[in-house]
């Protein structure tokens, strides 16, 4: 063989792996994202939970607040206030599940550190953690079913990583749309309750001294400082919830972006410019400016 040969088939050797590199390198940018908006969604979803969780806590003493000041006879009213014990732990387990997919997605991170192996990162242990976690829960039997089969194929070195994580967020994307249907119809029975609680409070029972320090209109009518006290109870009631609503739709978006992110890696004809358009929307969402429709 010629030199000059020679010399054209090591500069194609360097032009096929600087490609291969180059592809690679592409690859594990959109697997590292993947990871990244894995456990970010994670950790809304968990101190969305959390934030839920205390909203309901403080909705019943809040029920029990607006049933003081609307009682007709004060001096004979019984206080009824307690927490639903049942409730809060099944809240608690549910904020461990999302916890737990948190978990999976920071050890799955670590697959791209070249220093750090599979099996030390203990992502598949993990993952079957995040499978058992569910096990404390009222879940469907779809959903049950899923995760069941996961747990069974997470530890097999055959099954593929990037497949059991895909699985493990369809599951956990199904399980957020299940449980935020379920908050989403109490919120509005919550919100309803504390509106009619509100409009319904005396006038008479207001002090309109501390009421003109509170507010600083420019009114002095005793019943208009009431009014607008009571309107700002309200305004401040719906923020809220409506805080928490869009809160929700913005989980719920991100896990639909990323399922399909994810099965679209899977995919052995991938379309680049459909992963990149993927990647940035969940860039965009998770950071705040993409407006949901």
């Amino acid at each position: 063989m010629k030199a000059k040969d020679v010399y054209k088939i090591m500069v194609l050797a360097i032009a096929v792996s600087i490609l291969s590199s180059c592809v690679q390198g592409k690859k594990s940018k959109i697997s590292t994202d993947i990871a990244q908006h894995g456990f970010v969604i994670a950790q809304l979803s968990e101190q969305y939970l959390l934030d839920v969780n205390i909203l309901y806590n403080n909705q019943d003493y809040k029920k029990e607040y607006l049933n003081i000041v609307n009682h007709l006879s004060p001096e004979q009213y019984k206080m009824t206030y307690t927490i639903d014990d049942a409730e809060e732990l099944h809240n608690i387990y549910k904020i461990n599940a999302f916890n737990s997919l948190k978990a999976v997605f920071a050890a799955y991170k670590l697959q791209f550190d070249a220093k750090i192996s599979e099996k030390a990162s203990g992502v598949r242990s993990k993952i079957y953690a995040s499978c058992a976690a569910l096990d404390s829960l009222s879940i469907n039997e779809d959903i049950k079913n899923k995760a069941d089969k996961l747990k069974k194929n997470a530890g097999n070195a055959k099954y593929r990583l990037g497949q059991a994580i895909y699985s493990l967020t369809d599951i956990y994307s199904d399980l957020w749309k299940e449980e935020s249907m379920l908050i989403f119809k109490k919120m509005a029975i919550l919100k309803k309750e504390s509106s009619e609680g509100i409009k319904n409070i005396p006038v008479k029972a207001f002090d309109s001294e501390k009421l003109k320090k509170v507010l600083q209109e420019p009114y002095d009518n005793d019943y208009v400082l009431a009014n607008l006290y009571k309107l700002k109870m309200l305004e401040e009631n719906n923020a809220r919830f409506t805080r928490l609503e869009n809160q929700m739709q913005k989980i719920t978006a991100a896990f639909d972006l990323l399922t399909q992110l994810e099965a679209e890696t899977l995919k052995r004809k991938q379309e680049p410019f459909t992963k990149r358009e993927l990647d940035n929307k969940l860039d965009i969402l998770l950071n705040g400016t993409l407006e949901l429709n």
